[in-house]
């Protein structure tokens, strides 16, 4: 299938931090394109919308920015809305789209490249739905809305933050370090995100992982 649809059918991902988004992105886009036989499907990922670390530097707070990255308030949801409408629009064009290098810990610019022949665009990321929050209402409200479906992926808390934790010591960080980052962002930012499922389409347990 390799010929352009009048429009794109936008699917969303979202659950806690640690409940498999990307995992489940990636094999649901595999998947769609074997079953297709060809590249109908294409991943946005909301992480591309994280602001940058200069960005966090300019902030009147950077320390406090730095450590709650990860919060909603540490994204760029306007531009991720904006991308949003955009790869709706019908007839629109090839669109680059940013993705997030963990590696340098920032956004890499244009690194997903969404064509005119992928119908189905799947985007993963943890705050799509929590737009009724009345500390985040606008743009992220709207996130919902421009969303044809939306799964979410049920994870329970603490199993899910076992997972974060493990993953920043396999990026470096102490054990104790890590905890702390934990307690302090990653838990509080759950709780949010756990709050907004009732927006859903589909509730889909996480699938656990083989050390758990």
């Amino acid at each position: 299938m390799t010929t352009a649809l009048r429009r794109r059918y936008l699917v969303g991902i979202a659950g806690v931090p640690g409940s498999g988004k990307s995992t489940l992105a990636a094999h649901l886009q595999a998947r769609i394109n074997a079953l297709t036989g060809g590249a109908v499907a294409a991943a946005v990922p909301m992480d591309g919308y994280h602001l940058t670390r200069a960005q966090l530097d300019a902030m009147p707070d950077p320390e406090e920015a730095h450590m709650r990255r990860g919060a909603p308030w540490t994204f760029d949801p306007g531009s991720y809305l904006a991308t949003l409408r955009s790869l709706r629009t019908p007839g629109a064009g090839s669109q680059a789209c940013p993705s997030f290098d963990h590696g340098v810990g920032d956004p890499r610019p244009g690194d997903v490249q969404v064509e005119p022949h992928h119908s189905i665009i799947l985007t993963e990321g943890n705050y799509l739905l929590i737009g009724r929050h009345t500390l985040y209402e606008a743009p992220w409200r709207e996130v919902r809305d421009v969303l044809d479906a939306c799964i979410f992926l049920a994870c329970d808390l603490e199993v899910a933050m076992r997972r974060v934790t493990r993953r920043q010591v396999a990026n470096g960080a102490s054990l104790e370090a890590a905890r702390a980052r934990v307690a302090s962002n990653d838990l509080p930012n759950a709780r949010l995100v756990a709050a907004s499922s009732g927006r859903a389409c589909w509730l889909v347990p996480s699938i656990p992982h083989a050390a758990e």
